[in-house]
């Protein structure tokens, strides 16, 4: 074994070094590259009725001179009508009056006044340029097309106007305030989750060797690694491009939207760990619900009280005194409890095979396609507020919101599927000891980012965006971490768990590399099951 184990080992950081290299080329040119601006482009349509219409938005920094550039596609017979047509500008406060002025009811030529600044349009006259300096602090500019006439006669039906709007600041990155910052941070998290992966990756390859078998686990796991990295390096050059042009890798701007892709890829890849984490505290890879006897397995789901207090009786920790609690609520409610048993069954076993009529089909596998699919569906819907007034992250819309609360969620199954395992585990085993820390830390994990979203609702807005970003990334590469040293590391898992020697479950020969070599040894590649 030790020719080919030298030679993946050689190759493995001959891949870590590539990978350390092409972080550090692109992090120079992301720190070296200049921007022309941040450019914003659409169609509006002006009526009696809505009278101004939202165009952008840009974070200039304190003391930053600020150039904006507006041109307007306007028909001819748009001008047939009488108009006052403007490119308004906003700063905070004033959006603010604007904003409470509009829901509250107001004439149109009252709203203007609020504004920064305005410049005429006309039909010789569609190319604005706009120049200030922000001597404040670091703030919000708003852009708006108001035409204020249309509120004093019923207007036709004009013609949508095309628009394109440049703003660029003096000061060094070129980008909005709360963009600065971003592609270094991404880059540098893409770098070093790209070697750490490498490592990894050699170390699975070296256990595989030895077993000749792999856990289902490590395999997702590593999916969702990929997945972050995937991530991050779209992300990197979306935000790259966005400095060279103003634009980016966008749906409107490139064929291949490497923003969306970014977005899709680390809402999956969290949504992979919190499933994960589910199904570990439910019992997967370590011990059976069904298969414990009648003296433990009712108690952790409420069928029996009696149970419940000969096994946790005495118990005056945490998980003891919340299992227990658990038992009591449950035996109330007993649809619940006949529900929550065969949720905890599915999650403890996900991908035991049954026979169907459509195939060969688990519970676990329809749990993770379908809540899957909501969560990308959300988040492609977020997509339509991208660059709206009052959004400024990708959760303060209703589709984030609704991803916040299928994390809340999915934090709720974790806690009952570790109430479960706990009752259902031997008094002061090491897995109640595992049970109780990866209780602790994984619903720090889960609830992190709902808090961390909060969080940033109090904050002023330009903070918000680097807040969201920067902690749901880390919080992400923290799970993985500490998954990856679950899997490779740690002694107390493998004492209750199958992942680190699958050899201890079932395993099934995979369909995609039964029968071929696997690194030159000859083996058939297996997956654990469990």
């Amino acid at each position: 074994l030790e020719t080919p184990l030298r030679h993946c080992g050689r190759r493995g950081a001959a891949i870590s070094m590539r990978a350390a290299a092409w972080a550090a080329v692109l992090a120079c040119a992301a720190l070296a590259g200049g921007a022309e601006a941040k450019v914003a482009q659409g169609e509006i349509q002006l009526s009696s009725i809505y009278t101004e219409r939202y165009l952008t938005k840009f974070l200039v920094e304190a003391e930053a001179d600020v150039e904006a550039r507006i041109k307007l596609d306007i028909p001819g017979e748009f001008w047939n009508a009488q108009h006052q047509l403007t490119v308004t500008v906003f700063d905070e406060d004033g959006h603010a009056r604007f904003q409470d002025m509009l829901a509250k009811g107001s004439l149109c030529d009252d709203r203007i006044k609020q504004a920064f600044t305005t410049q005429g349009v006309g039909p010789a006259n569609q190319d604005i340029r706009i120049n200030w300096e922000n001597d404040q602090d670091t703030k919000f500019y708003y852009f708006y097309a108001l035409d204020c006439q249309l509120e004093w006669y019923k207007a036709p039906e004009f013609p949508e106007l095309g628009y394109s709007v440049d703003v660029q600041t003096s000061s060094s990155g070129h980008l909005p305030s709360d963009e600065q910052g971003l592609l270094t941070f991404n880059t540098v998290m893409a770098g070093v989750l790209l070697i750490l992966f490498c490592w990894f990756a050699h170390l699975a390859l070296v256990q595989i060797n030895k077993q000749g078998i792999v856990h289902l686990f490590f395999i997702i796991l590593m999916a969702a690694y990929s997945l972050q990295i995937i991530a991050l390096v779209c992300e990197s050059l979306h935000l790259f491009v966005y400095n060279r042009d103003g634009k980016g890798l966008r749906w409107q701007y490139s064929l291949i939207p490497m923003d969306f892709i970014s977005e899709m890829s680390q809402g999956a890849s969290e949504h992979i760990i919190a499933l994960l984490l589910v199904f570990l505290a439910s019992g997967w890879t370590t011990i059976s619900i069904a298969d414990l006897t009648i003296t433990t397995a009712p108690s952790s789901v409420g069928q029996s009280a009696s149970a419940a207090s000969s096994v946790l009786d005495g118990d005056q920790s945490l998980m003891g005194i919340l299992s227990k609690m658990q038992a009591k609520f449950l035996k109330k409610h007993p649809v619940l409890r006949r529900n929550i048993h065969k949720m905890i069954r599915t999650f403890g076993n996900p991908f035991k095979k049954k026979d169907s009529g459509v195939g060969r089909i688990t519970l676990g596998t329809v749990f993770i396609a379908t809540t899957t699919f909501i969560e990308l569906v959300l988040e492609m819907f977020g997509r339509t507020y991208h660059d709206h007034f009052s959004q400024f992250h990708d959760h303060e819309h209703w589709p984030g919101k609704l991803i916040i609360v299928m994390r809340i969620a999915m934090w709720v199954a974790f806690i009952v599927g570790s109430g479960a395992t706990y009752a259902a585990s031997v008094p002061g085993s090491a897995m109640q000891k595992f049970t109780t820390k990866i209780s602790l830390l994984g619903s720090i994990w889960l609830l992190a980012f709902p808090v961390t979203v909060f969080m940033a609702e109090r904050l002023p807005p330009r903070f918000r965006n680097q807040f969201v970003v920067i902690g749901s990334v880390l919080l992400q590469a923290v799970a993985l971490q500490y998954l990856m040293y679950l899997s490779l590391f740690s002694q107390a898992f493998q004492q209750v768990s199958s992942v680190s020697d699958p050899r201890k479950s079932s395993a099934l020969p995979s369909s995609t590399s039964q029968g071929k070599q696997v690194n030159g040894l000859g083996r058939k590649f297996k997956v654990a099951l469990d």
